[in-house]
């Protein structure tokens, strides 16, 4: 996880529907609290199930790591409670599972005026609390190997502009293709795309899930 090295800011973390953001940002989560304060929210589990994901990833949970499924679903109310809460408990880092589930209603989706909101507010979190906020967000891309492209954040169309990094999650086993073009196994590959950063660069860094853990038989 050192490899990945991380903007301040607002930062987007995409991949397909399925593939294991949740896992990865868990995994990043507790990774980055070995230095500083680190807040996780979800909208889409429960406290000890997350808990119960990172100890089947990691031998140590450590303690600057929060994971808190309690917050208030999005508006003004419920960013003033992130607000007055990051700040008591002089968090850093702050994680955001699954943008979609910050909605209150799930049968009645962001419209597109509502998406570019949220993605207003999460800026405003930033430069309010000088923190590192992250965001999952479900992306799908049109290559015919899946591979991610900048264009496929089109969530909303703030993402792209408004975000200092945007990195999208990419595991070739999770589209079938399990070997490459030389017969080398792809099975326990696990990619990272930099799409946008401070370089203006982008780069691909690789995992091996058996080093990693990230992922077990099944994924979440």
């Amino acid at each position: 996880m050192d490899r990945l090295q991380l903007s301040q800011g607002l930062i987007a973390l995409g991949g397909e529907k399925g593939i294991g953001k949740t896992r990865f940002t868990l995994k990043l989560a507790n990774h980055i609290a070995r230095k500083e304060k680190v807040l996780f929210l979800s909208y889409q589990d429960y406290q000890e199930n997350l808990i119960k994901i990172i100890r089947e990833m990691d031998e140590n949970i450590s303690p600057n790591l929060e994971v808190n499924t309690l917050m208030e679903y999005y508006g003004v109310g419920s960013l003033m409670e992130i607000i007055n809460y990051a700040e008591s408990k002089s968090f850093t880092t702050l994680i955001l599972d699954d943008l979609t589930c910050f909605n209150r209603n799930e049968f009645h989706e962001f419209d597109e005026r509502g998406k570019d909101a949220a993605i207003k507010a999460l800026g405003f979190l930033v430069n309010q609390l000088k923190i590192r906020l992250i965001f999952n967000i479900d992306i799908h891309s049109s290559h015919r190997y899946h591979i991610p492209r900048i264009r496929d954040f089109n969530w909303s169309r703030r993402i792209i502009n408004d975000c200092s990094q945007i990195l999208a999650l990419y595991c070739p086993a999770h589209f079938g293709i399990t070997e490459d073009e030389n017969g080398n196994s792809l099975a326990e590959l696990i990619e990272v795309y930099n799409l946008k950063n401070e370089d203006h660069s982008e780069e691909v860094i690789q995992f091996d899930n058996r080093k990693t853990r990230i992922y077990n038989h099944g994924r979440n």
